[in-house]
């Protein structure tokens, strides 16, 4: 048995990069956010690196998928702005014959379209050492810093959306540490005699993972964690693993699975 802490984001509008659909004017978004980016959401809120993995569950849902238009620049405007000023020994950054000459000539605008998840919903489980998760949980109840995932734009907010009446009320619910069990593969019959199912998260895959998994939906090649942990953030690299995205659900048959007590109902999710 271990701990964990279970906290709900309510994000009127996210985006997560899917860089297997992005192009220069076309972004796609991921169906949920990827272990790094909430791992980078909760360390800007603690205002630390954290110098252990922690490990990730995420699952979540969205009422919609619309493409949003942008208008920008090519290129990151500023920064080139500065070096054509030094590269053509230009000294006045503010004269506007400098900057309309760079900006139409030599970055210009372009218009992008960017998915944008609408009413994205996540129930998000981390597991680490019970100094950081006490850290975390802390930061949580008593946040210093704006909370936001993803898109510095797209903020988020702790709780959930309550339909039950017919109206859509937005209901905070309280980060909580809980105990973590985890229950060994089990045959399909067991699984649909207990009514567990996966439903809207990533499920790791590899080599011997089942076709009728491999089949359950979409593949994603998603960073889990760092290579190391502990180098600055420009040098971090990457650890990737394949996931699928169960959107229909999934029954999973000889899956390890991890599950715990809220509010009297067990539930069951995967360590990403």
């Amino acid at each position: 048995m271990t701990k964990a802490l279970r906290f709900q984001l309510y994000q009127p509008t996210a985006h997560f990069r899917d860089f297997r659909f992005s192009q220069d004017n076309y972004l796609g978004t991921l169906p949920l956010p990827t272990p790094t980016t909430v791992i980078g959401m909760l360390a800007y809120l603690c205002d630390e690196r954290f110098d252990e993995e922690l490990q990730v569950a995420i699952s979540g849902l969205s009422v919609a998928k619309e493409t949003h238009f942008l208008r920008g620049e090519i290129g990151t405007f500023w920064k080139e702005y500065q070096t054509f000023l030094k590269r053509e020994k230009l000294t006045d950054g503010t004269d506007s014959r400098n900057y309309r000459h760079f900006k139409d000539n030599i970055v210009g605008n372009r218009i992008m379209h960017v998915e944008v998840l609408r009413e994205l919903e996540l129930t998000i489980y981390i597991t680490g050492s019970d100094e950081t998760l006490q850290r975390v949980h802390q930061h949580l109840l008593h946040p210093q810093r704006y909370l936001s995932l993803g898109r510095k734009e797209d903020f988020a907010m702790l709780g959930k959306i309550d339909r039950s009446s017919g109206t859509s009320k937005f209901v905070p619910v309280e980060p909580v540490l809980l105990d973590v069990k985890t229950k060994p593969g089990m045959p399909l019959l067991e699984l649909l005699q207990q009514k567990i199912k996966l439903d809207k998260c990533y499920l790791p895959v590899s080599d011997t993972t089942s076709d009728k998994i491999l089949d359950a939906g979409p593949i994603f090649r998603l960073a889990h964690t760092y290579r190391d942990i502990k180098s600055e953030k420009i040098d971090r690299e990457y650890q990737i693993k394949n996931y699928v995205y169960l959107d229909e659900g999934l029954y999973p048959e000889n899956q390890t699975l991890a599950y715990c007590n809220y509010h009297g109902q067990n539930e069951y999710f995967v360590w990403m």
